[in-house]
């Protein structure tokens, strides 16, 4: 099967495809990226994943978002990690929503369009006659592959 990433096209396998914190990854070649079936889906992964964080590892959140934010927050303030500024943390864990290529796109802070094509599939007979093979249909074999249809892509490295 192959991919194509904002125009770069490249093949790949079953093998290419892993999974990693309940997230799906591609990797082709040298890149790897997080795929999802959209963008709304990637934020409310996005949004999900600070979520258990401040619940599941307190210390490690405050350390990463600035325990002065939280305090500010609690008291109603605006405050911010990151560029934007909000009155609560739920306000926070919602920028998420907008914006996920922040927490996945860390080599490009983009968000990517992807799609899915089959290589064209041949065989050459010992007659020279060529066999072609009848057209898979690309999305049953993508939810076979990732169990949704990925459209978007957000490269980690």
């Amino acid at each position: 099967m192959k991919c194509d990433i904002n125009g770069w096209t490249s093949r790949f396998e079953k093998q290419n495809i892993s999974q990693h914190a309940d997230l799906t990854l591609l990797t082709l070649g040298s890149q790897l990226y997080y795929v999802f079936e959209d963008s709304v889906t990637a934020g409310i992964r996005a949004k999900e994943y600070w979520m258990n964080l401040a619940v599941e590892d307190p210390e490690e959140f405050a350390t990463i978002v600035g325990e002065h934010n939280i305090r500010a927050w609690k008291r109603g303030h605006y405050a911010g990690a990151g560029s934007t500024q909000v009155r609560s943390l739920d306000d926070w864990f919602d920028i998420w929503l907008d914006n996920p290529a922040e927490q996945f796109a860390r080599y490009s802070g983009e968000e990517d369009q992807i799609s899915f094509t089959f290589c064209s599939r041949h065989m050459i007979l010992p007659n020279g006659k060529i066999k072609k093979y009848k057209p898979i249909d690309v999305d049953f074999e993508l939810l076979n592959l990732f169990g949704f249809i990925p459209t978007v892509a957000y490269r980690q490295h």
